[in-house]
């Protein structure tokens, strides 16, 4: 099983930078040596032909297609949290199957959504997915709560009040995470029109433990 990057599947690569690092340093890839690009269902299968000091070539082998996906699509809106939390998030998130990441402004938190935080959670997203041999690379995307009736059907909420213990998914549906501190009474009242609550027992699990639980019990 060869290891993988994620680059456009050309018929020469010159790698340099972070992907250069990985396939020298972390993995010790020599010339002759070989590794995959995946772009979405495609597979490309490299082998390096030459090594500089900042940069390899590579020449594409041979080509395959490929599809590790979950049968259905999991949007996963996510509350902004601290770093350290949304790192393991969207990496555990990713190697599960999540389709797509859409943060929200929370009314109960401080946090607020930096353009430069983006960068670092894609590159994380991007191992992630390496690292399972995933095909599809989720994007991340601002949302405000209030504009999910518009762009998805069906969208569901946990809440230790909710009735109903445990939804029947639809394809392509949204699935919204709550603040640390729960919802605000605003959020809840249009979730509590435009969305389906389920129940996940007695306890209070936490954002980033909730989200991980809760996609691995949908797609896996």
């Amino acid at each position: 099983m060869l290891f993988r990057v994620c680059l456009p599947l050309e018929a020469a690569l010159r790698i340099g930078g972070e992907d250069f690092v990985y396939l020298t340093k972390v993995l010790r890839l020599q010339p002759g040596g070989f590794f995959e690009s995946v772009q979405e269902q495609r597979i490309g299968v490299y082998q390096i032909e030459r090594r500089e000091k900042n940069f390899l070539t590579a020449k594409l082998q041979e080509e395959y297609a490929e599809n590790n996906e979950p049968p259905q699509k999991l949007h996963l809106v996510l509350p902004l949290l601290k770093s350290d939390k949304m790192a393991y998030l969207l990496q555990k998130a990713t190697e599960i199957g999540v389709y797509k990441f859409w943060l929200y402004e929370p009314e109960n938190s401080p946090a607020h959504f930096a353009e430069t935080k983006l960068e670092r959670w894609q590159k994380i997203i991007v191992s992630a997915l390496c690292q399972s041999r995933r095909n599809h690379l989720p994007e991340i995307e601002k949302i405000e709560l209030t504009e999910l009736a518009g762009k998805f059907q069906n969208i569901y909420y946990a809440h230790p009040a909710a009735e109903k213990k445990w939804p029947d998914f639809a394809d392509n549906s949204a699935l919204v995470i709550g603040a640390e501190s729960g919802f605000a009474p605003a959020e809840l009242n249009y979730l509590a029109v435009n969305a389906q609550a389920f129940a996940l027992g007695g306890r209070i699990l936490r954002a980033e433990t909730a989200a991980v639980a809760l996609a691995a019990r949908i797609l896996l």
